[in-house]
């Protein structure tokens, strides 16, 4: 048997993952949890800006030209960080 103590209330727990007495995470996959189930919650709150809204608009038209467009720009975009990312790893990688 295994006990921990509770960080909040101070006391003593057996076998336990939460505290019985307040609830709170004993383990750090429980706090982990908590704090995935915190930050997907505040995403999903956040308004979209106006350059979400408009990709997503541009990527699920109906218009073959605008969705084209969306996947040309998308593309470019891609190839750029590509490079960027293998400029960025040659620039770390040189000094080691």
């Amino acid at each position: 048997m295994k006990e921990q103590k509770c960080g909040q209330c101070k006391k003593w727990n057996k076998d336990a993952k939460r505290c019985i007495f307040c609830n709170a995470p004993l383990t750090a996959e429980e706090s982990n949890k908590d704090y995935r189930k915190k930050i997907e919650k505040e995403f999903a709150e956040k308004p979209l800006t106006k350059f979400d809204k408009l990709t997503l608009k541009m990527k699920s038209s109906p218009n073959i030209f605008v969705r084209g467009t969306y996947y040309f720009l998308f593309s470019l975009w891609s190839i750029y960080m590509f490079f960027v990312s293998i400029f960025v790893f040659l620039a770390a990688a040189t000094p080691g």
